[in-house]
């Protein structure tokens, strides 16, 4: 028979509600909760107010698939990515998709609106490993770049139900 959570899981959610229970000493228990919380989102806000690194930064070439189907170009710059492709429906509807998308780190999410109605838009950019193109190097032996070319990659969904996902590499590699 299969357990239905993790023993961890549970240690954890019984010793929280015995934390939280009347009788123990509530005041220092919701003083721990708060400084707990605090330091988890200053500690997301240094991470997440970063722009992306300098290497993913330029054009990129890229392929939309689902309902929607076609080429165009997304520019990675500051803390934006602009997408502008020129795709066309299951339908045979030809139309732009046209958008600007705020980029936090390395994850960029937008909106903008297709014939279809309002889209959603989240993806990634991710830039090259620094020892891309020098083998395994003898610092950590047996171990490849993973990210050779720097890419981006996003799912789009439309307010109708369609979506679809676009994906590419930089152009303008150095």
């Amino acid at each position: 028979m299969r357990r239905p959570f993790h023993r961890l899981f549970i240690f954890t959610c019984k010793n929280i509600r015995r934390m939280c229970e009347v009788g123990t000493n509530s005041k220092l228990t919701k003083r721990w909760l708060l400084v707990a919380t605090l330091a988890g989102a200053l500690g997301s806000a240094t991470v997440l107010g970063q722009p992306a690194p300098a290497a993913a930064q330029g054009t990129y070439h890229i392929l939309v698939r689902g309902f929607y189907n076609g080429e165009g170009t997304a520019n990675v710059s500051g803390d934006q990515v602009t997408i502008n492709a020129n795709v066309r429906s299951d339908q045979g509807m030809a139309t732009t998709l046209t958008a600007t998308c705020s980029l936090t780190g390395d994850h960029f999410s937008g909106s903008t609106v297709l014939p279809g109605g309002s889209v959603t838009i989240q993806g990634r950019v991710e830039a090259q490993d620094p020892n891309a193109g020098k083998g395994n190097g003898s610092t950590v032996p047996n171990q490849d770049s993973i990210v050779h070319t720097p890419r981006i990659g996003a799912t789009f969904l439309v307010s109708n139900g369609h979506g679809g996902r676009f994906s590419g590499t930089k152009v303008d590699i150095q």
